[in-house]
């Protein structure tokens, strides 16, 4: 420390007079740039927080200002129109100059009469509403406000009750009308400030602020616009016409009432509505004010079902939205795979949840009407050359007719409840693996044989023929309201010139209801199944002739099924000769090939290796089997070779000494026995 010192005390002794009395000054100088940027920084914060304060409390005054400016010159009319329950008329009138009993009753019958409103003479309102505007909504809101809660708690009931009595899908999004009618505790405002929406029809004379009032037959008026058709009392003719406009649910609230054609008579037979589709974000407003709104017009409830559907997300998991940059516009998603495709995805959503957009959903829509597509190609060279009728062939169907035919009606019965239950998830899913599965993968690869073989009989073609068509015709009605541009296209090659939204809807044939063939179908195409994959996997070409197919099994059952489906089984796998058996096949390994491991018997036997191989190659295979199989070894002269220096190669034969393929399958209790 000592050190570090006397090198300092050096070198301040080497500086000159100047710049020692610089280096003294400096800590002063600091502080005092430290004081005066300290004081001018409390100085202007002083000052800023003055003007704050002035320019708010001017900002107040001036408000209060106007508020009490247009108060006195306009004789509270711009306050134009309160209806409140007896009590509260009382309440203003002590306060206030308002609108006459007179013009307030007429004021009523307007807007009753231009858009059917809530508030009618000859009953008590359900709830409080008020109309304000901009100019005095502060005054309105501290002054003027007021509920009345037992009215409230009425109302609450009475929408409860409505709401009960509609269906809701799903069930659970009815709390949320619910939850919304009980927390209820404040009065509605029917007037906004908005760019369009139905006029208010008032006009104030623009000398003594007299409210003025358009006569019921000459609604509906734009008061921006038109002008009244008489002075006011004091005989000025000038008016100022309400710029502010009704609550949007004023209008949107009586949309099922206006589609039925309320309130001319016969509008009850439109009413209540069906149905009404509605975003779950909007059942506090959409669906809260349409069932106020008709309780009070009608006291019914407006729609028997509400569906209710969820909200759409971006591929990133997040609610679409612009500024995320993560919005897919349906016009991108129809230019590549088209509108029906967009369909396909849609009714794969579940009501009332949130749903996220993803490429490959909507691609695995447009596959899916291809495979379609090409089903219907191929198959329309075949059904459309003659007609035939169910009462032509009704007793002529194969098994796998039969089969087919109860899995359609079946599915007919699911669409039908599907659809009745707004389960589009269901209609769309059950559609796609029926088609797809059912009847491309496997109807229409067994049906082929009887379509071209001329050793089958006109009768079991033209069962096939009627069966192909029926399933497609019927499949494509099923899959029209999800897919109308596709279903249309693709129905008007049957050539009857009628839109297929106009045919009738498919009928459920329980004749061709069956269980039990469904069952024995569904075992017998995971037979044809194993066989079709091991042709696969053997590379062996699928309609490639198999010479001989044994099916061994020690269930009756099974013996039954196959032996019933005989014909579609050989017909579908191209088998000459097909037995059902019961037991186990009769196999064995036989060698038919054997080579010198080199890699061993080289480095062991050297100069004898060749001897060896020249033994190997003179010798009948079968001699050179028996006698691995005897023994385990090879004796060439004294040389002994062990099967472990050789490669053998074996094959499976069966019972008649030809070489077999044996499979095993994983879904049935069988043992196949395939002979090419």
């Amino acid at each position: 420390m000592k050190e570090k010192k006397g090198r300092l005390y050096k070198f301040y002794g080497k500086l000159t007079i100047r710049n020692k009395l610089l280096i003294l000054c400096l800590p002063f100088v600091v502080l005092g740039y430290f004081l005066i940027f300290y004081s001018t920084t409390v100085i202007m914060f002083d000052q800023m927080k003055q003007m704050v304060y002035d320019q708010t409390e001017q900002n107040v005054m001036e408000k209060k200002k106007l508020v009490n400016t247009l108060l006195d010159n306009y004789n509270q009319a711009t306050i134009k129109f309160l209806y409140y329950t007896d009590k509260v008329q009382e309440y203003l009138n002590t306060r206030q100059s308002v609108l006459s009993v007179e013009e307030q009753e007429k004021l009523t019958d307007m807007i009753s009469y231009q858009i059917g409103s809530l508030i009618t003479n000859n009953q008590d309102a359900l709830m409080n509403v008020c109309i304000y505007n901009k100019f005095n909504e502060l005054y309105i809101n501290n002054a003027i406000y007021y509920n009345t809660i037992e009215q409230t708690n009425d109302f609450a009931e009475i929408l409860k009750e409505a709401a009960e009595e509609m269906n809701w899908v799903p069930e659970h999004m009815k709390s949320r009308m619910i939850n919304w009618a009980d927390s209820m505790e404040w009065d509605w405002c029917i007037s906004r400030q908005r760019l369009f929406a139905t006029p208010i029809p008032v006009w104030f004379c623009k000398d003594c602020g007299k409210v003025m009032l358009p006569d019921v037959e000459d609604l509906p008026v734009d008061p921006t616009h038109d002008k009244p058709k008489k002075a006011c009392s004091c005989g000025c003719e000038e008016f100022i016409g309400e710029e502010d406009v009704l609550d949007t649910w004023m209008d949107s609230s009586i949309s099922p009432l206006s589609i039925a054609g309320w309130p001319n008579e016969g509008y009850e037979n439109n009413f209540p509505a069906n149905i009404r589709p509605q975003g779950h974000d909007i059942i506090r407003t959409w669906a809260f004010y349409t069932t106020l709104r008709c309780l009070a017009l009608t006291g019914k409830k407006p729609f028997d079902d509400i569906v209710i559907n969820g909200m759409v997300f971006g591929e990133d998991g997040y609610k679409m939205s612009k500024s995320r940059g993560n919005v897919i516009a349906p016009d991108e998603v129809i230019e590549q795979y088209g509108a029906d495709a967009l369909r396909t995805w849609a009714a794969n959503s579940v009501p009332g949840s949130d749903v996220i957009f993803d490429w490959k959903d909507i691609k695995h829509g447009y596959r899916f009407l291809r495979k379609f597509w090409n089903a219907f190609r191929f198959i329309s060279m075949q059904i459309f050359d003659e007609e035939v009728s169910y009462d032509e062939i009704k007793d002529n169907f194969d098994p796998l007719d039969l089969w087919i035919l109860s899995k359609l009606n079946n599915l007919n019965k699911v669409v039908d409840n599907a659809f009745a239950n707004y389960d589009f998830a269901t209609t769309i899913t059950s559609i796609e693996k029926f088609i797809w599965h059912d009847f491309c993968d496997e109807y229409i690869e067994a049906v082929k044989y009887r379509l071209y073989n001329d050793d089958v009989s006109d009768s079991s073609r033209k069962a096939a023929k009627y069966t192909l068509r029926n399933v497609i015709e019927t499949s494509l009605k099923l899959l029209s309201p999800i897919v109308p541009f596709f279903a249309e296209e693709v129905y008007q090659y049957f050539g009857d010139g009628e839109s297929i939204h106009k045919t009738s809807w498919p009928e459920v044939n329980e004749d061709l209801v069956s269980e039990e063939y469904e069952n024995k179908g569904n075992i017998t195409v995971d037979l044809i199944d194993e066989v079709r994959r091991f042709k696969s996997s053997s590379k062996i070409p699928l309609n490639a002739q198999l010479s001989e197919v044994n099916v061994y099994t020690n269930d009756g059952n099974l013996v039954e099924v196959f032996n019933e489906f005989s014909q579609d089984i050989e017909g579908t796998l191209k088998i000459d000769d097909l037995a059902i058996k019961t037991g186990k096949p009769e196999v064995h390994e036989k060698i038919i090939e054997v080579e010198p491991d080199m890699s061993q018997i080289g480095p062991m036997f050297k100069k004898d290796a060749g001897k060896i191989i020249g033994y190997l190659k003179s010798r009948d295979i079968e001699e050179i089997a028996d006698e691995l199989e005897n023994s385990g070894e090879l004796a060439i002269g004294e040389i002994t070779v062990g099967k472990d220096l050789l490669n053998i190669s074996k094959e499976i034969v069966g019972a008649s000494g030809k070489k077999v393929d044996i499979l095993q399958s994983e879904n049935l209790d069988v043992i196949v026995e395939v002979i090419r």
